[in-house]
């Protein structure tokens, strides 16, 4: 797109997007998006990206203690505490290849057997040519829970398993 400048002629420097720096008009924002990933189990199961259509739970907050003080009626005491995870949770239709046999029995074995064959997975973010920009390493995961999505004989969807991962902690990285 063009603005017209003053002069009634085509100013090509206008763009909608916006900069990063006003002053330097070369350097414009880059947003990643969120359908471009593989999810990677290392460990006790070796698998690489299976297809997940969908990753939720990459989260993580800082514990808070509260503490009273004897005679301090105002306020009571916040202290931090260690960070806190929620579970990772990981969708895709079901799969009925090698790879996905292998999640489905580590996470068969674990819930209904209860071993307990913790792995660490890798869950890495791309940009429009497929290069990694951002990883998660979560660390220590194992399953806690299976689903499989409602069936209906009068739907024409494909059935979704869910596979719900408790972990103890992951850290990040940008990869660029």
């Amino acid at each position: 797109r063009s603005k017209i400048n003053s002069n009634g002629e085509k100013d090509s420097s206008f763009s909608p997007y916006p900069l990063k720096n006003m002053a330097d008009k070369t350097e414009r924002k880059t947003y990643a998006t969120a359908f471009s990933f593989d999810v990677s189990f290392k460990g006790n199961i070796e698998v690489k990206d299976m297809g997940w259509q969908e990753v939720s739970g990459l989260s993580r907050e800082l514990g808070v203690e509260e503490v009273s003080e004897g005679g301090e009626n105002k306020f009571t005491w916040r202290l931090p505490k260690p960070a806190k995870y929620r579970n990772l949770v990981l969708k895709r239709a079901v799969c009925l290849d090698s790879d996905g046999n292998i999640v489905r029995k580590w996470a068969r074995d674990a819930i209904e057997e209860f071993k307990i064959l913790p792995c660490n997975v890798i869950i890495t973010l791309k940009d429009e040519k497929f290069n990694p920009i951002r990883s998660w390493n979560i660390v220590g995961a194992y399953p806690v829970k299976m689903e499989t999505s409602q069936l209906g004989a009068n739907k024409s969807e494909l059935a979704i398993e869910t596979l719900e991962l408790a972990f103890n902690y992951f850290s990040e990285r940008e990869e660029k």
